[in-house]
């Protein structure tokens, strides 16, 4: 999923919370370009991105939510750019390094939306990611015909369980150390 992330680049982002007490947060965005990540051979691959971004723990709001569900943590994201004309599309590639799509011609829009959930109760933790791109492909075909739009998709699912110790108050770290006892 972090070949179809954008990445860092510059701009101006303005951010805030909607809610009191951490529980709603947003963040909106315009970016010279796509982002790091989406660059070719270090040349940027497309206009200006806009980018927004809500997350918070929006459960706490539900008074009879049992307690240990209303520690879920969600967001949603979403990013748009117009990707320029020629082999500029994004590229799959796996955490080993093996590409299993390269870049592609497209021209046209490029969206991302993306989603997240975390959580935390005690010892236990779960988080979550999905990606979702779309990139247009306008007059890309031999007769200069649209072809139809590339999707991309990427997610992870990863749990933990703290299974010595006790946690510290933010929940971060045993409060001794396994081996040494500090």
């Amino acid at each position: 999923s972090d070949f179809l992330t954008s990445g860092r680049d510059k701009g101006v982002m303005v951010y805030g919370k909607i809610l009191k007490g951490d529980r709603l947060d947003y963040a909106v965005g315009s970016f010279q370009a796509d982002g790091e990540v989406a660059a070719v051979s270090g040349a940027k691959t497309s206009d200006q991105a806009w980018a927004a971004r809500v997350t918070g723990e929006p459960l706490r709001l539900i008074p009879r939510m049992p307690k240990t569900l209303q520690k879920a943590h969600l967001g949603a994201a979403a990013m748009t750019s117009q990707a320029f004309e020629g082999i500029t599309g994004l590229r799959g590639q796996t955490a080993a390094g093996e590409t299993f799509f390269p870049h592609i011609q497209v021209f046209g829009n490029r969206t991302r939306l993306g989603a997240e959930f975390s959580w935390q109760d005690g010892p236990l933790s779960l988080k979550s990611e999905f990606i979702n791109v779309r990139q247009e492909r306008r007059r890309q075909s031999i007769r200069l015909a649209d072809l139809s739009d590339m999707f991309a998709r990427g997610w992870y699912v990863s749990a933990g369980y703290v299974a010595l110790g006790k946690l510290k108050s933010n929940g971060a770290e045993p409060r001794k150390a396994f081996l040494t006892g500090k």
